[in-house]
């Protein structure tokens, strides 16, 4: 019986030492079948660690050719139990880790991915590789998908319209299950800069980035070919080019779920019983971007590539003397590169001389409002002789005529005064004084007039005649003091003014596109099932780019939650269960502050 109970005791005493060793990590991966051109996830799992140091997980072997592997991504979870042994209460804390990599294939074939390494308090725990067998995506004839350019010949600095397309030949019910799990991909939407406005309708077209999904406003129509009536959904956004060079068979491709069996539910209502992938190619994108041409480049070309440019002036005065500051509003308007736009020098093409006017010497920032770019810069007239400001002229690159294209703004009608110098016998008189030192009656002050000679311009040491205007009235006190605190206002309400005006449009936009996303998040609640975790899933998709480092990760991680609770196939989904809202709100709000 001693020998029975002393080996109990020393199993219990040796249990914690024994357990704050992490296990072996395991290996798991996405179930089959797996399809060229779509990511399958592969896990490197690492439970019950008890250090306090973060695990670093490592592909050790090499990539074969033809895959590709992004990642990893991190997720963690924490878990606390607590042991009493003989009245003796231990606490104990363990992390779970699992190591996300995306495996891209862009073939057929049998692929072996690994060994993986996990490295945590300078032990490096391996685990083995993963075999996949990559197939095809089956095509389906029904569906269509193309994207397409204005033209074959771009140039650099040209936004660009992309068009994007997608068909299918089918009764609406089926359209509707494939749109739901449409993911179109190219990679010329991860090779260039687009300029996106977030979607403002509920029929949005999302394009799989390696930035994450982009929902597009989309337009939904009919067309009858050959015979079939197609179902279409037609979405575009705006492509800067930045380098030339010349880009051949960019793919272009769409991934969906198309029904293969359908039943009825307790209500009769017809739904999806299973599913199967469907692939569809569009003609790949061939195209050519040239530098702009620098023969025949205007003094007034500043960078801008677009059509129907104009340029208008305008000044805060038009009757100044010799040497006074003038303001000028600058307005350009035009399809183009507006952003980036910066004002030519005004001299440029026969704009304003030099000889005549006081010009700046570096350019002014501008800024961009409703398809317009504003200026504001300070010119002097030199001299008399100087009548107007003359056109100022704006130049830039025409794509369509592969030209450069000039226009002048109107002309400014001025008047220029000699400049008024001031001299000491310019000065005005003082008020006369009567012997105690108080000034005179007031009806004696309102016949003064002007000296223009003999002022005194010494200064007053006398505190009775420095004084005399506080006595003479019964509110000098009162006025001086409202005079302080008007002018303590008026500096406030400055300062509030400027910050307002200094503030980046940038932060303003972000800040625009996190309130959309809470609104979203919030109206989700209205909705059940999949369909509210689909409508979070999408309002934090479009605040990705808004999010870094950790709050990246926390996005990523709401997001895989939200598609958990999609694609749960257990039928639980469909339940009326409804994806709790609060974790996605409470992210949202922390971006807010």
């Amino acid at each position: 019986m001693r020998p029975a109970i002393v080996f109990t005791w020393a199993v219990l005493l040796l249990l914690p030492a024994v357990s704050v060793r992490a296990q072996q990590p395991s290996l798991v991966q996405q179930p089959g079948p797996w399809f060229v051109g779509e990511p399958v996830v592969v896990q490197v799992i690492l439970e019950d660690v008890e250090s306090a140091a973060e695990p670093i997980c490592r592909l050790a072997g090499e990539v074969p050719e033809g895959i590709r592997v992004q990642g990893p991504q991190t997720g963690r979870s924490t878990s606390s139990f607590l042991q009493s042994i003989n009245g003796r209460v231990t606490r104990r804390e363990t992390t779970s880790y699992r190591f996300s990599f995306a495996v891209t294939a862009d073939r057929i074939g049998d692929f072996s991915v690994g060994p993986f390494f996990v490295e945590l308090d300078g032990e490096s725990l391996s685990v083995g590789s993963t075999q996949l067998k990559i197939q095809a995506l089956p095509a389906d004839p029904n569906m269509e998908i193309s994207v397409s350019l204005p033209g074959q010949v771009l140039y650099v600095g040209q936004q660009v319209p992309v068009q994007i397309r997608w068909a299918y030949a089918g009764d609406l019910q089926e359209v509707q299950q494939l749109f739901s799990s449409l993911q179109i991909r190219s990679p010329l939407f991860d090779q260039f800069e687009f300029d996106d406005v977030p979607a403002r309708t509920r029929t949005t077209l999302t394009l799989a980035t390696a930035r994450g999904g982009v929902a597009l406003d989309a337009e939904v129509g009919r067309e009858s070919r050959d015979g079939r009536d197609f179902i279409v959904v037609q979405a575009s956004r705006m492509m800067t080019l930045d380098r030339p060079a010349e880009y051949e068979s960019i793919p272009v491709s769409c991934r969906t779920e198309k029904v293969t069996s359908w039943g009825r539910n307790l209500f009769g209502d017809r739904v999806a019983r299973s599913t199967s992938p469907v692939l569809a190619a569009g003609t790949p994108l061939s195209f050519t971007v040239r530098s702009l041409p620098s023969e025949n480049r205007p003094e007034s070309f500043s960078g801008a590539v677009g059509q129907g440019f104009s340029i208008a002036v305008a000044a805060n005065r038009t009757v100044v003397r010799v040497g006074d500051p003038i303001t000028l509003d600058v307005t350009i308007r035009g399809q183009g590169n507006l952003q980036q736009l910066l004002l030519p020098p005004l001299s440029a093409d026969g704009g304003l001389a030099e000889s005549d006017f006081q010009l700046p010497q570096e350019r002014p920032p501008g800024t961009s409002t409703d398809g317009m770019r504003q200026f504001k810069v300070t010119v002097r007239a030199e001299r008399e002789s100087v009548q107007q400001i003359p056109p100022v002229a704006f130049s830039w690159f025409d794509p369509q005529q592969q030209k450069y294209m000039t226009t002048r703004s109107a002309p400014v009608a001025m008047q220029v005064l000699p400049a008024q110098v001031i001299s000491a016998s310019d000065v005005v008189g003082g008020a006369a004084l009567s012997g105690d030192g108080v000034s005179a009656s007031a009806e004696n002050r309102s016949r003064q007039t002007l000296i223009f000679s003999g002022a005194n311009l010494a200064i007053e040491k006398d505190p009775a005649i420095l004084l005399a205007v506080m006595e003479s009235g019964t509110s000098g006190e009162a006025l001086a003091s409202l005079m302080y605190a008007m002018g303590i206002i008026a500096l406030i309400l400055a300062v509030v003014a400027k910050r307002r005006s200094h503030r980046d449009p940038l932060l303003f936009e972000r800040e625009r596109r996190i309130r959309q996303a809470r609104q979203a998040i919030v109206e989700s609640s209205a909705l059940t099932g999949a369909a509210s975790a689909s409508q979070i899933a999408r309002a934090l998709r479009q605040i990705l780019c808004d999010c870094d480092g950790d709050a990246r990760r926390v996005a990523d991680q709401l997001i895989a939650e939200c598609e958990t609770h999609i694609y749960d196939r257990s039928g639980r989904a469909g339940q009326g269960e409804q994806f709790p809202a609060d974790t996605a709100l409470r992210f949202v709000d922390q971006l807010l502050r």
